[in-house]
């Protein structure tokens, strides 16, 4: 069997694909894989022995004339069309596109493959997506929409594989370490991230690392990071505490290629990181990692993978404090109330794959957030992989959070509205497909379905607890098909496919109206004390 991949991300996209390559190799033993990165990412590829082959993607041959002018761009599918040719001569069993852009959903349709999952292109360059885990990415991740699913977990999804508890990636470790200090603790830093505002400023890095350094005298830092990386450490290690011996630091940016980093990684105790490709790294080597979580990230999707990892995510502007609460996780304390703090954990699904789950520790989740997160975790399993997981539907009612029950109770009017605009929507699509002979009918029901699609992208924007819904269905009605390989009618086509995804929207909004009603069920002992006059829960009934 002859798999094909395409994962034209940064390196952190690359790492946590391995684990998914890690279980396509498990699920078909005599398969041959190859993986297509760009060349200034592929040596990742290097560090798993389950890919059989590497095609570096030159994207600056290829793409450069047509980002460098529009009017270019004739030329760059030449290219890409010559490209293919002398790469994938062959026909491949499967292809499983995990980069979800322009350029690679068109890259995916030029390669020949007896089936394909992810993003393809049409021949006027409009994208379609069959299967539901690359729906489910398109709409909900691409959109920054309520997400629990790590990427190692929705990418292991799309290829229809499980992953472990424990990966056994072997990556390659051999290269060489100078000898290592007898009885020592190597704590990793690594101070860039995948954009700017998503790290801590040098001043911060410095005082993280000498408080490190104070806990005792056999701790040594290595700092990871690229060659642009070493002038911001080298401003860091100046400024340190000139006391502190140049012996306990250990600079390693720009000295080795990203694969090479493995032996150094596997050998610190910690990684203390922010948003970065090295917090991928070092979660699949069970390297304990301390993500400081900064700028707009979801751990959900991009923290740390596996047991034991921690994430923080500071709340006071006092650098002391984040800095304390670094060395509270390194010594297995409790982490104090001026940083969100929560830890990882594998758990395991109905199917007997495990999946990564972020729990709070130190505090409590905002209930309305928590509520629909799950929510929409649960309808997500249904909806794409047809398996009811068992996990208890989050309960509301907390003495601090009164208010959410109004929130939730909102939502539940809101759910309701969604549902029955859909069943307008589906409504008008049967009249149209009944009256295909009839252009003014035709005519009529489409301009009243315009409204209905109208009035659905209105609620996008005015409730947002309902976008990942809108969302989805946006994605279900205009890309779930390739409505050119279709033999029917083309109005026929684009309606019946606008149907299915009205009564799939009609039959989300009530999964989720009946886990909000379990919900608001249990919270009703607790919290209807509390309030004064009538219980909103009520509506829930009526």
């Amino acid at each position: 069997m002859k798999i094909l991949i395409l994962q034209l991300a940064r390196f952190g996209d690359i790492l946590q694909t391995l684990p998914t390559i890690a279980g396509l190799k498990k699920k078909y033993p005599d398969s041959e894989i190859t993986l297509v990165a760009r060349e200034t990412f592929a040596d990742a590829a290097k560090l798993s022995p389950f890919i059989d082959r590497v095609v570096c993607f030159p994207s600056r041959k290829i793409l450069g004339p047509a980002l460098s002018s529009p009017a270019q761009k004739q030329t760059s599918l030449l290219l890409l069309g010559q490209w293919v040719k002398e790469n994938f001569s062959e026909e491949n069993d499967l292809l499983i596109n995990l980069t979800f852009s322009s350029a690679s959903s068109y890259l995916s349709s030029l390669i020949p493959a007896k089936e394909k999952r992810g993003v393809l292109a049409n021949k006027d360059q409009s994208y379609y997506i069959r299967d539901l885990w690359s729906q489910y990415f398109f709409s909900q991740i691409l959109n920054r929409n309520l997400n629990i699913l790590h990427l190692n977990d929705i990418f292991a999804r799309i290829a229809e594989v499980s992953l472990e508890e424990r990966q056994e990636l072997l990556f390659d470790t051999s290269t060489a370490l100078p000898e290592l200090a007898e009885d020592a603790i190597y704590v990793g830093i690594q101070i860039g991230a995948s954009e700017n505002h998503k790290t801590l400023n040098e001043d911060v890095w410095k005082k993280i690392c000498e408080k490190i350094l104070s806990i005792e005298a056999s701790v040594r830092i290595v700092f990871f990071g690229s060659k642009e990386d070493h002038r911001i450490i080298a401003n860091i290690v100046n400024a340190m505490d000139q006391s502190i011996e140049a012996s306990r630091i250990i600079d390693l940016s720009g000295k080795y290629k990203f694969h090479e980093n493995a032996t150094w990684l596997k050998a610190c105790s910690w990684l203390i990181a922010p948003d970065s490709s090295l917090v991928h790294f070092a979660s699949l080597l069970q390297t304990k990692v301390i993500q400081v979580s900064v700028g707009a990230v979801n751990p959900h999707e991009t923290g740390p993978y596996g047991n034991g990892h921690h994430i923080l995510q500071p709340i006071s502007q006092n650098v002391d404090h984040l800095v304390w609460n670094i060395i509270q996780i390194m010594g297995g304390n409790r982490v104090d109330n001026h940083s969100y703090h929560s830890t990882t954990s594998l758990v395991r699904c109905s199917d007997g794959s495990f999946r990564n789950v972020v729990t709070a520790a130190n505090f409590d989740l905002d209930e309305t957030t928590n509520f629909f997160e799950k929510a929409y975790y649960l309808l997500a399993e249904f909806r794409c992989s047809g398996r009811v997981e068992e996990i208890e539907v989050p309960s509301i009612g907390n003495a601090n959070q009164v208010d959410r029950l109004d929130k939730l109770v909102q939502a539940f009017d809101a759910l309701c509205a969604l549902r029955k605009t859909a069943e307008f929507g589906q409504h008008y699509c049967f009249e149209i497909v009944n009256s295909l002979d009839n252009v003014q009918k035709i005519r009529e029901t489409y301009s009243k379905l315009q409204e209905i699609e109208a009035l659905i992208l209105k609620m996008q924007i005015d409730i947002p607890i309902m976008k990942p819904l809108i969302d989805s269905w946006i994605v279900t009605k205009d890309l779930s098909q390739n409505p050119q390989t279709e033999n029917m009618n083309k109005t026929e086509s684009i309606i019946s496919y606008a149907e299915g995804s009205y009564r799939e929207l009609i039959q989300n909004s009530e999964i989720i109206s009946q886990l909000l009603e379990v919900a608001v069920k249990k919270a009703k002992e607790n919290v209807v004390p509390n309030l004064k006059g009538n219980a909103p829960h009520e509506n829930l009934q009526n």
